[in-house]
């Protein structure tokens, strides 16, 4: 006996199949993104506080290594270059 409704479309049941397992996969992945965004943040955020007892120097140098290793995005280097270079 076949067990599919006449009222449903063909490929009605892949359809669902597919969505119950890429739907959670999607929620998931978005999940992990946003943490790793936040951590990265962060972060940043900590290891980029601008405090006056260092010189500029060492804070482009730390700017500069945090740009190479791919921790801030060039427009966030640009920013805080002209931050602490403002600062002097």
């Amino acid at each position: 006996m076949d067990e599919t409704s006449p009222l449903l479309p063909s490929g009605y049941d892949v359809a669902w199949s597919v969505a119950i397992v890429v739907g959670p996969l999607i929620l998931v992945t978005i999940v992990v993104l946003a943490v790793v965004l936040s951590v990265r943040k962060a972060a940043v955020a900590k290891t980029t506080d601008l405090a006056p007892d260092r010189s500029a120097s060492v804070r482009l140098a730390e700017a500069q290594d945090l740009y190479r290793r791919g921790l801030i995005t060039a427009d966030e280097h640009g920013e805080m270059r002209q931050r602490i270079l403002g600062e002097v």
